[in-house]
């Protein structure tokens, strides 16, 4: 069926719109968040004991796209280039090099890790699976006579969606994954898998910059997780209120009062027990997920009803409130002109001042103990020529996995000098590596990845590193280069 002009010159006003609303604003609320998660955390110590980096969250890494596929190099570059540079989310541009197609990027460790949140909301039709019921744990679904042609439109209109994909069906149309499942999902490429996969690459990969740009990969991928997890404790996401999302009152609301740096600090008081898988953060199934808590205790705009009024409840001037035992606020009311005897319930600025101050502390808390999670296995090396290499487990209780020691030389290339098995373990000794000591001459570092599973049977993926010549100290990974920008 050949399409009228005047139907494409209406589906072209439909995305005629400036702003694009995504629940929580990346640039500023969802950055935010992960920052102060990431400086309550213990990344900082972690980038320097598993990578080497002496500025630990704050050394510079770079990116290059050419040792990545064709298709990744683009697809990231493209949405990288498209952030915030206000904000500091667009990375800095290096000159390219012979030979390449697209200039490398560079940003510290914290930036690239809250790129990667901001990144999670580009394109914003990732946002459909964001989305987890607070009571069942259902991914974002259509309401009762809401239809995939009305839904698909509505996305087109507020930006989530474009036209082509419209016209190809690939519209947003008002369902998606559950963002538990969003967050293991292989098709997520800021996902676990993802996570997992480039973590490895930044211990193994032989050249430096290699190592640099498979750890901006996993920085990338541990902002995203943290982003889909902060988008738990946005009542529109845990009360399938699509709506509300594409609208973005409330989100705009807390972009503007707290901007990105005034986000205020995780909840230091907020108990928050180690998960046993990352998505039961979101959701566990038995109220201690962030997305349980959120909709046990706030309300989207889909949820109110006159029934939520107490009965007997008199107005202050032209209306009221209504508090409940978390905020004062809980939602506003006002008595309908025609009939004074109806109530109409609302939300007001008050209201979302109230969710917001008592709602971010708490997700910050959520997104450090979800880092913390992400980077659990703390290892410490030691050698001693009797014995070899230690490996000594710090933190965690870890099953059966595979210890690979590699050596690394002062160009900083690194080579596998051994693979071994190793068996479950709890802190302490996980496991000692014999190494004969004139095979250790020709490297300045030693460093090991270990991958396997923990005593949940939860994938795990850890490193430490060891120099070997405090007077011949290996070069920094990300050590200053004569690149400039452009």
């Amino acid at each position: 069926m050949r399409l009228s002009r005047k139907w494409i010159a209406a589906l072209l006003a439909l995305c005629a719109t400036t702003d694009v609303a995504v629940g929580y604003e990346g640039s500023t609320t969802l950055a935010g968040l992960t920052e102060q998660a990431a400086l309550s955390s213990r990344l900082q110590r972690r980038m320097v004991e598993r990578f080497g980096l002496s500025l630990g969250m704050f050394e510079p890494l770079r990116l290059d796209p050419s040792l990545l596929s064709v298709e990744r190099a683009r697809n990231l570059y493209v949405r990288l280039s498209a952030l915030d540079a206000g904000q500091g989310h667009a990375p800095e541009v290096l000159t390219r090099k012979e030979g390449q197609s697209l200039s490398p990027l560079r940003q510290h460790v914290l930036g690239w890790l809250a790129a990667g949140s901001v990144l999670e909301t580009h394109p914003a039709v990732r946002v459909r699976h964001h989305f987890v019921d607070g009571k069942t744990g259902q991914g974002l679904h259509r309401p009762s006579g809401v239809t995939s042609v009305s839904a698909s439109a509505e996305s087109v209109q507020q930006g989530i969606s474009t036209v082509r994909q419209l016209l190809a069906g690939a519209a947003m149309d008002g369902t998606g994954l559950a963002a538990t499942d969003w967050v293991e999902s292989s098709d997520n490429d800021l996902g676990l898998p993802a996570f997992w996969t480039a973590y490895e690459r930044a211990v193994t990969a032989p050249t430096t910059v290699a190592r640099e740009t498979a750890l901006t990969e996993a920085l990338l991928a541990l902002g995203g997780l943290i982003g889909v997890l902060s988008q738990t404790g946005d009542p529109a996401f845990v009360h399938n209120d699509l709506s509300a999302v594409l609208s973005g009152t409330y989100a705009r609301f807390v972009g503007q009062r707290f901007g990105r740096a005034g986000v205020p600090q995780p909840d230091a008081k907020l108990d928050v027990a180690s998960p046993m898988r990352f998505r039961d953060l979101l959701f566990d199934g038995k109220g201690q997920g962030l997305a349980e808590r959120t909709a046990s205790r706030y309300l989207s705009p889909s949820m109110l009803s006159p029934s939520l009024i107490p009965a007997g409840s008199k107005p202050s001037g032209s209306g009221g409130y209504v508090s409940s035992l978390t905020v004062k606020h809980w939602l506003a009311w006002q008595p309908s002109e025609a009939d004074p005897s109806v109530r109409s319930p609302f939300l007001d600025e008050r209201c979302y001042t109230d969710y917001s101050t008592a709602l971010l502390p708490e997700i910050g808390k959520f997104a450090q103990v979800g880092l913390d999670f992400l980077l659990r296995g703390d290892l410490r090396l030691s050698l001693a020529s009797d014995t070899g290499l230690t490996v000594k487990l710090l933190d965690e209780q870890l099953g059966s996995g595979t210890l690979t020691v590699l050596g690394e030389k002062a160009n900083g290339e690194r080579q596998v000098i051994k693979t071994q098995a190793t068996l479950p373990a709890r802190p302490g000794v996980l496991t000692q590596v014999p190494l004969a000591e004139d095979s250790l001459t020709d490297y300045v570092r030693l460093a090991v990845l270990w991958k396997g599973r923990d005593r949940n049977g939860q994938p795990v993926v850890t490193s430490s590193v060891l120099s070997l010549r405090k007077t011949e100290a290996a070069p920094s990974p990300s050590a200053p280069t004569t690149e400039t920008s452009e």
